[in-house]
């Protein structure tokens, strides 16, 4: 579960970067700041947004005993499309 807590860490750092705060901002995970870059340029805010929500809810959803590689399938179809999926 931490795993996904840290992932969306990641997906904070990029929303904040496509919704066009300055270069010199301070991101979580600022040892990767090329992939987050790339998310960056690759989504849109709002699509970045709905990643968030959406791995806050498979967040929720593994604290609740669901069969993790449903979980773990499904997102890694919404991080490599940002669709997201429900379950």
């Amino acid at each position: 579960v931490a795993v996904v807590g840290a992932g969306a860490r990641a997906w904070r750092d990029a929303r904040k970067l496509a919704a066009g705060a300055e270069v010199g901002v301070a991101l979580i995970h600022a040892d990767q700041r090329g992939a987050i870059e790339s998310l960056a340029e690759r989504f849109a805010p709002s699509q970045l947004a709905r990643v968030i929500e959406q791995l806050s809810e498979y967040e929720r959803i593994l604290w609740r005993n669901v069969n993790p590689r449903t979980v773990w399938d499904n997102a890694a179809i919404t991080l490599a499309t940002a669709a997201p999926l429900r379950l």
